[in-house]
């Protein structure tokens, strides 16, 4: 979306400079009028809920890089995908363009730049990096209709409005499904088309009664207002239920604490749900080893004290709201300074204690983070019992205070946390993993949840 966004920007600044008046504002007016056509139509977005959808989808770009899972065995694969693409497109656009516009090239650098992030981060060429080869074909596109306009030729009416079309339809979604813009669906209502795309592509059309529910959960949900967490919306649809969906509709893609509060602010409004289903398919894990409650930290806290426990039956959960509308009370019940790969013991409560983490990254690191990825950050815990299990995280969202005593691993001990009761099991110390280099800080609070 952003590679769209810079082409579509600069194609405009472009158009200016070369084409008259006239023309120019005329292809402002078409274009601009388009985005309003296919955003307020085809996906039922208002003008505020437009500037919400790239507001909030610059947030998760950005913590995009350091959350994502890595899969270095496909890095050449990945390497040969863009080679092949970049070459033959920017090879043939150096050909086809006169040398005094050749500079024009800058523009596509910059759009390739924001696509090839989406690439590395992940290294996955079946799901990401063709998305390049999507990208670098629209950008290639775009540049044989700058060179039409800059040596004179005619394009049709017909022609002209394909294009100003097509370039707005995909400046909203790359592939046109509503996977990829299940990312924003905090701030867009599909209609059933998309609806009945995505159910497909996640493979749910083939199997529609493991999104439905019983008898009994169903009617404890009744025609409440609800939404689902963390991420599998589509039991709304197939259950038939009153959707209010929170900003940021999946907590795995929750990568920054921006879009924490914004989720944390929305459950501890009147306009959160009355009623929440908790999918716990997954048991107490999200995607890429990371553990539920370290997705979006103030949310989480937000849903803990706003919300109660209603009926539990596998894989569901109820949660009913208890009308308190607020963030919990936090008590700072202690500070700490540790080093990566070293043990920390825990404050021990039966309360949840979390732990707000800030630590510096070097130069190199920032680099990297800019122009590649991020080194993944993952914390190692010890259980009363002895167990040990190691989580990734989100970093961005560690100063956001994540879970660090009562911290479940399957439904049953999940359960004691909807009833705001201690763990059997809980973590006594932790440490974090990584080869990172400095000293972390650490504050401890107590949050005082609504029983």
């Amino acid at each position: 979306s952003l590679g769209i966004l810079a082409v579509a920007c600069s194609a405009c600044i472009v158009l200016l400079l070369r084409l008259s008046r006239r023309d120019a504002l005329k292809m402002l007016a078409s274009f601009i009028c388009s985005l309003l056509i296919v955003g307020g139509i085809a996906f039922r977005l208002s003008f505020r809920q437009m500037i919400l959808y790239f507001r909030n989808g610059l947030d998760i770009s950005a913590g995009y890089t350091s959350a994502m899972s890595l899969q270095p065995s496909n890095w050449l694969t990945c390497l040969l995908i863009i080679g092949i693409t970049g070459a033959f497109g920017f090879g043939l656009i150096l050909w086809l363009l006169p040398k005094k516009d050749r500079p024009l090239i800058i523009v596509g650098l910059l759009a390739s730049f924001f696509v090839w992030k989406a690439a590395v981060v992940r290294q996955d060429p079946y799901g990401h990096v063709e998305s390049l080869a999507f990208f670098a074909a629209f950008i290639f596109f775009l540049y044989f209709f700058f060179i039409a306009q800059v040596r004179g030729v005619k394009i049709n009416k017909i022609q002209y409005g394909a294009i100003v079309v097509l370039t707005s339809m995909i400046f909203f979604g790359v592939y046109l499904n509503g996977y990829t813009l299940a990312r924003f669906r905090g701030t867009i209502s599909y209609p059933l088309t998309f609806w009945k795309v995505e159910t497909c592509l996640l493979g749910s059309c083939k199997n529609p009664e493991i999104l439905t529910l019983d008898t009994q959960l169903r009617s404890a949900v009744g025609d409440h207002t609800t939404d689902v967490y963390p991420w599998e919306e589509l039991i709304i649809e197939a259950n038939g239920l009153r959707w209010a969906p929170r900003p940021s509709p999946a907590s795995y893609g929750t990568y920054t604490p921006y879009l924490d509060n914004l989720n944390a602010n929305f459950f501890a409004s009147p306009q959160a749900p009355e009623k929440l289903i908790w999918d716990s398919r997954e048991g107490t894990l999200s995607i890429d080893g990371r553990h539920i409650f370290f997705d979006e930290p103030a949310t989480l806290r937000a849903i803990l004290q706003n919300y109660a426990l209603q009926i539990y039956k596998a894989p569901y959960f109820v949660l009913a709201r208890n009308n308190t509308y607020s963030l919990p009370n936090e008590e700072v019940v202690g500070n700490t300074k540790t080093a990566w790969n070293k043990w920390v013991d825990v404050p021990q409560s039966d309360d949840v204690i979390t732990a707000k983490i800030n630590y510096k990254t070097t130069p190199i690191q920032k680099l990297s983070e800019l122009v590649l990825h991020s080194d993944p950050v993952f914390i190692k815990v010890r259980r009363k019992s002895g167990l040990e299990n190691i989580y990734r995280t989100v970093p961005r969202n560690l100063s956001q205070g994540i879970v660090i005593n009562q911290l479940p691993t399957n439904a049953e001990e999940l359960q004691r946390v909807f009833e705001k009761k201690p763990i059997s099991d809980p973590v006594v110390a932790y440490m974090f993993a990584g080869d990172n280099e400095g000293v972390l800080q650490v504050q401890y609070t107590k949050s005082k949840l609504v029983r």
